[in-house]
């Protein structure tokens, strides 16, 4: 069954993205790949334009387009009407080469096509957390940014008591990250495309909570596994190496999924409050620049308040 793969890149990362493909470029199911060149460096980009081929189709933007890329790839791919699959990966992302055989194989045990896939990142800081009981990945009501106080401490309870007494199962989650998620192509019609309004951050859970929304089904499947070549999990809001310009998209994208679970305000704004509290006592530790620490943290407060705002 033929899979159009879509790969959004930027920067400096065509020794990624390289691996990526050679990873995927020989899978027989695969009928084109869809680079989307999302504002890489002169010379990231003229390597990655010697890739193109029959099978290699290239977009090239001179700037960031941020979510963009993925609804100009998505596009692109609907124009192919002999392919049935999406498959959105990251261009660090490394799946096993005869995963995508697996992924077709077990679409096909479904009997209609509101079924998508979503890997395990088992190298990534919170899938380690899910395979130990210890995360999930649903927003729950009158959450902030997906804290929920009730809901943290009968998670600690659990992991205390019940954490690693069976092997992890398939599951259906709330939502999921691009990297790695693969389903039919007339789920785009059910959905519609991701929304550009995001810019950056969260545009991917908006897009997959769309899905649960339209009673799609997201598995995450334990034998869907996915390494990033990368891992920048440590670049943390109080560090320098994110700029005030991604802090605001997190803290405005994130905030805004939020306030789509919002049953009790009251409710609500305890969990924010609490929240609150424990990141700035959390960041403040973690940060090693205090004076930095205290200018990002009103930052934060100010992107929140124009949040609430508007």
């Amino acid at each position: 069954m033929k899979t159009i793969c879509i790969i959004p890149t930027h920067r400096n990362r065509y020794n990624f993205l390289k691996k990526t493909i050679g990873v995927i470029e020989k899978s027989k199911n695969i009928y084109k790949i869809i680079i989307i060149n999302n504002g890489s460096t002169i010379e990231s980009t003229s390597k990655i334009n010697k890739l193109k081929s029959q099978k290699i189709k290239i977009i090239n933007f001179k700037i960031n387009i941020g979510s963009n890329a993925h609804i100009h790839g998505i596009k692109m791919a609907l124009k192919f009407k002999s392919n049935k699959f999406i498959w959105l990966l990251d261009d660090d992302n490394l799946p096993n080469k005869n995963t995508l055989n697996f992924l077709i194989r077990k679409f096909s045990k479904f009997k209609n096509t509101n079924h998508a896939f979503t890997p395990i990142r088992y190298n990534l800081n919170q899938y380690k957390k899910y395979l130990l009981g210890k995360h999930n990945f649903n927003y729950y009501n009158n959450n902030f940014i997906k804290f929920n106080t009730i809901k943290y401490f009968v998670d600690k309870i659990k992991f205390i008591f019940f954490s690693n007494k069976r092997a992890i199962e398939d599951k259906i989650v709330q939502m999921a990250p691009f990297g790695g998620l693969f389903f039919h192509r007339d789920m785009i019609s059910l959905v519609g495309l991701p929304s550009h309004k995001f810019f950056v951050y969260a545009d991917d859970l908006y897009f997959t909570l769309g899905m649960t929304k339209k009673n799609i089904k997201i598995h995450l499947l334990k034998k869907y596994l996915v390494k990033d070549q990368e891992i920048n999990e440590k670049n943390h809001y109080f560090s320098k190496k994110i700029s005030d310009h991604d802090v605001f998209y997190q803290v405005r994208n994130l905030t805004y999924l939020s306030t789509l679970f919002i049953k009790n305000n009251l409710i609500f704004n305890i969990n924010k409050n609490i929240f609150l509290f424990l990141f700035f006592i959390k960041g403040f530790f973690i940060s090693q620049i205090k004076l930095f620490f205290f200018y990002r943290f009103k930052i934060i407060l100010l992107y929140l308040l124009y949040c609430f705002k508007k």
